[in-house]
């Protein structure tokens, strides 16, 4: 099941909210486009992205193994 998340992008980057509905989470996207950005996920998995952002190799190596689990 696919989720699509919109967040803010100024100051902490807080959820503005989870939905499983596209188009409704598009449609808040639209209210300011600058400031609310979309991503959409995947239930229960891990995004594989995240893992070049770690800090470290243990991080990475941590995060792989939970990628590889979802």
């Amino acid at each position: 099941m696919d989720l699509f998340v919109v967040y803010d992008t100024k100051g902490s980057g807080r959820l503005v909210g989870v939905f499983d509905d596209r188009s409704h989470a598009e449609e808040i996207v639209q209210i300011n486009p600058q400031y609310f950005k979309l991503r959409a996920c995947a239930l229960n998995k891990v995004n594989a992205d995240v893992v070049r952002w770690a800090l470290s190799e243990r991080e990475r190596g941590l995060l792989l193994t939970l990628v590889s689990q979802s």
